[in-house]
């Protein structure tokens, strides 16, 4: 597809680009609504990457995230950073780019060399493990999610606590029911609602299918008028994305 030019870029926002630091979602958002990028989705979410001493977020080098927003092109799979640059403290760009997977190849982070160079072979192979670069873009959050969830556990149905009807196929409930350790994921304490709305997407994508977030997300709406504002923001408008969740 054709990519967005910083000019063009800096024409639709109406600033230059020095002036985007910290506005990273806006400036997403005016690309997006300025019809240059195609297909092209303004999402939020965390980076992951390295944060040079010099730039203007340098404070969170070492939290390991920080808020962050871009464009997704989900029939690419292509991500368009317009402030990434912001991080890197350079030049003013944009980046365009593809998450690494077993097709792709991707050099060492610790020494460049590629996956098959590493080994006994050579002497420039001072590395002995393979170390691929993190991918740096993690919409809604996800990996701090799951890190969370690891750390928290499931709350358990407090005795004589009210349970709620949740609305989910058999396949869907039995997996619900895993979760939380019961055997009947159709009915659940809000605070177990709570939790589950707070699961990372990709834990439910990723075990049941994307069919399966749609129905919990939708489950836990039916449960409580209310309940939709335990889901994230940004997953629910990845769930509308990906899954044609409707809930507002």
């Amino acid at each position: 597809m054709k990519l967005p030019t910083l000019k063009a870029c800096e024409k639709a926002v109406g600033e230059p680009a020095e002036a985007w630091v910290a506005r990273c979602y806006e400036i997403a958002v005016k690309i997006v609504e300025a019809k240059l990028v195609p297909g092209g989705v303004a999402v939020y979410g965390h980076w992951l990457g390295p944060i040079s001493s010099r730039s203007h977020f340098a404070s969170r080098a070492g939290i390991g995230f920080t808020p962050h927003g871009w464009i997704y092109v989900e029939d690419e799979g292509l991500v368009i950073d317009p402030t990434r640059w912001a991080f890197e403290a350079v030049t003013p760009y944009i980046y365009n780019g593809y998450e690494p997977d077993d097709w792709n190849i991707v050099p060492c982070k610790t020494c460049g060399l590629l996956n098959e160079e590493h080994g006994e072979r050579g002497p420039a192979d001072n590395c002995w493990n393979y170390v691929l670069e993190p991918w740096p873009y993690d919409e809604g959050g996800n990996k701090w999610r799951a890190a969370v969830c690891r750390a928290k556990p499931v709350p358990k149905a407090k005795k004589g606590a009210k349970r709620l009807g949740l609305k989910l196929s058999t396949d869907v409930a039995m997996f619900v029911g895993g979760l939380l350790g019961q055997p009947d994921g159709t009915r659940a304490t809000d605070e177990q609602i709570f939790w589950l709305a707070n699961l990372p997407y990709q834990q439910i994508a990723g075990a049941i299918g994307h069919r399966a977030v749609r129905e919990i997300y939708d489950a836990i709406c039916d449960a409580g008028s209310y309940f939709i504002e335990f889901i994230p923001i940004d997953n629910r408008t990845k769930a509308k994305r990906e899954t044609g969740f409707a809930r507002e």
